[in-house]
């Protein structure tokens, strides 16, 4: 909403609480990592997410000052694994996240396995199993990955891309060690989910879906904007049964489909209903 002119623009500060984020961050051995930067972000802002840096002496902190809200804080230096913190902050509120250490990162590396061709969107994404957060991609080159360094836990990797069959394989990272990962990939058919919103709803926000199959294994996250007048989301699956649930709000809905062969888009409505 700003036009370039000749008047000058001033933008002043309210006169309003702000937090701050405060702490030391070291490396698996103590000492200070090489190029700590820290990116932190306010969920569901409007301003960009801003890198800060560490004091180059110490490793300690302090960002700000911010607006009150909830705020994801990631941390990343050279060779180390990305941390990530969560926490809403109230006015006038400091967050000490007290000592932040990087721990020894293990590796994940990926071979694609199978007959078919290798498209150029087949998608790598590593997500956490509690919450299906994105964390990091694996980027391939003849059909080879290897991720960046992940910290030790439990992770998933999630596989798609048109015409090849949506999945999800867990898998598991130590410390110092590189994780091998085969991933078998299958021929995948065209799938839409189309979603309808209660009358009346004030619209904004994402909607959060999930596609299960029969034994209900998850095979695909996806979300779908709740803005346009018809939302929807495309998926490729193998020949089967699927179950896909749906949550907007406190809104939800399930619907049961079935892909099969060559036929035509399988399209399944979801009619979103106050819980």
């Amino acid at each position: 909403g700003v036009a370039t002119g000749r008047e000058e623009l001033v933008i002043r500060l309210p006169e309003a609480a702000w937090v701050w984020m405060t702490g030391t961050v070291v490396g698996p051995d103590g000492g200070l990592p090489a190029n700590v930067q820290a990116s932190p972000s306010l969920v569901g802002g409007n301003w960009g997410t801003p890198v800060e840096t560490v004091d180059p002496n110490d490793g300690s902190f302090r960002f700000g000052p911010y607006p009150p809200g909830t705020y994801r804080l990631m941390f990343q230096a050279d060779g180390l694994p990305r941390l990530r913190f969560e926490r809403k902050l109230g006015a006038d509120e400091t967050w000490d996240l007290g000592t932040v250490r990087f721990p020894r990162g293990g590796h994940l590396a990926v071979q694609l396995l199978g007959s078919l061709a290798l498209p150029a969107k087949l998608r790598l994404g590593i997500t956490d199993p509690a919450n299906g957060a994105a964390l990091e991609r694996v980027d391939l080159e003849n059909g080879i990955g290897r991720s960046r360094p992940l910290a030790p836990g439990d992770y998933q990797l999630e596989v798609h891309g048109e015409g090849f069959a949506s999945q999800i394989v867990p898998f598991s990272i130590r410390a110092e060690q590189e994780t091998k990962l085969d991933v078998e990939l299958a021929e995948g058919f065209a799938a839409k989910l189309t979603i309808e919103l209660p009358a009346g709803r004030q619209r904004g926000g994402s909607i959060d879906l999930e596609v299960r199959d029969e034994s209900g294994r998850l095979i695909r996250r996806l979300t779908a904007s709740s803005s346009g007048k018809a939302p929807s989301q495309s998926l490729s699956l193998a020949s089967g049964r699927y179950r896909v649930s749906a949550s907007w709000q406190d809104c939800s809905a399930t619907a049961g489909f079935e892909v099969g062969g060559r036929s035509a888009q399988t399209t399944t409505v979801l009619r979103l209903q106050p819980r």
